[in-house]
């Protein structure tokens, strides 16, 4: 095979993992993840692998598999267009900051002693040489009554005591929101729990 023609083959079962593996990707995270240079060539790479994706407009082309794209890759994970994307794209931006961790679990399902919560994602991240867990929650716009009742339940999950004793520490709570006004709120409300929050703007 012509190993430019390799190269290019390559290049699009990655790009076809990364949505399979984050859901919806716009252009520019894409762009970003696999090294695709400048806006023009993103968009001819894209637009040549129509076949396996579908996508709609919002402030940028938001992209999925389509079944071809599912099958050439073996996913099993059906998406459709949804009016939740931006929720998407937050933890993208999360993930592509945090320079794409080896653990990345969405949805995480907790059920510790009676404590139920799903974090947005859950990951982990080297500190002093050793790869420590993270809890994140994503604000898109949420009232701050259901930010408050994560906390509420994310104490209650540090009450238990299982992360201490298996990791010897409670995995910090990270945000991403919106606003400073959110960003202290939280900072407020979530005394007690090691906590990192960060601007959307500051990581996109």
């Amino acid at each position: 095979m012509n190993p430019n023609m390799e190269l290019k083959l390559t290049r699009e079962i990655e790009i076809l993992q990364s949505i399979d593996k984050l859901s919806y990707l716009s252009r520019s995270q894409i762009q970003r993840l696999h090294g695709l240079g400048s806006n023009r060539n993103a968009c001819r790479v894209l637009a040549n692998m129509d076949d396996f994706l579908n996508s709609f407009r919002a402030e940028e082309n938001v992209y999925y598999l389509n079944k071809n794209g599912r099958d050439r890759i073996g996913s099993k994970d059906i998406r459709s267009k949804t009016l939740q994307y931006r929720h998407f794209i937050m933890r993208n931006d999360l993930y592509i900051y945090l320079h794409k961790p080896k653990i990345w679990e969405a949805e995480y399902n907790i059920d510790i002693s009676g404590v139920k919560i799903i974090p947005d994602v859950m990951y982990t991240k080297k500190v002093l040489n050793e790869d420590r867990y993270f809890f994140a929650e994503i604000d898109n716009e949420q009232i701050i009554s259901t930010n408050l009742n994560k906390i509420r339940k994310y104490k209650q999950l540090k009450d238990t005591g299982v992360y201490q004793n298996q990791l010897k520490y409670f995995p910090t709570l990270v945000w991403v929101v919106k606003t400073e006004r959110r960003k202290e709120d939280l900072l407020k409300y979530g005394e007690g729990l090691k906590q990192e929050i960060y601007l959307w703007s500051e990581i996109r």
